[in-house]
């Protein structure tokens, strides 16, 4: 009995395995993409929603969040692709949760077709 050609199933799922395994990869890096995207609107939500200072407050030396312009200015300035989460006003900090859900490649094979990624931040108007 020949021998000949025994090697190719093996470098055959070889192959297969090896860019099963680099897909996965590139998967997880597009994946910590969307997580590093959404953290970086949710520290720029909540640091412009930080911004909005009750200007009655200010005329009287007091340093205070305005709810309803910190609410109006974290609202526009999230992204359309993602979804305020959760939003909490104190007199002195603004606290965003922003969630997207990130469309898969890879593992749309075994039925998953969206992760949600969620990001939290908080600022202040005395800290930034």
């Amino acid at each position: 009995m020949s021998e000949r050609g025994s090697m190719v199933p093996f470098v055959g799922a070889l192959l297969f395995v090896t860019f099963a395994v680099v897909a996965l990869v590139v998967e997880v890096a597009l994946l910590h993409g969307a997580y590093l995207a959404t953290a970086a609107h949710a520290d720029a939500a909540a640091e412009y929603g930080a911004s909005m200072l009750d200007a009655g407050a200010i005329h009287h030396g007091d340093l205070r969040l305005d709810e309803v312009r910190v609410e109006g200015a974290v609202v526009g300035v999230v992204a359309p692709e993602e979804r305020i989460l959760d939003l909490a006003v104190t007199d002195d900090v603004v606290c965003v949760t922003l969630g997207a859900a990130h469309r898969t490649h890879v593992r749309t094979f075994i039925g998953v077709r969206a992760v949600e990624v969620q990001a939290r931040s908080g600022a202040s108007p005395a800290t930034g």
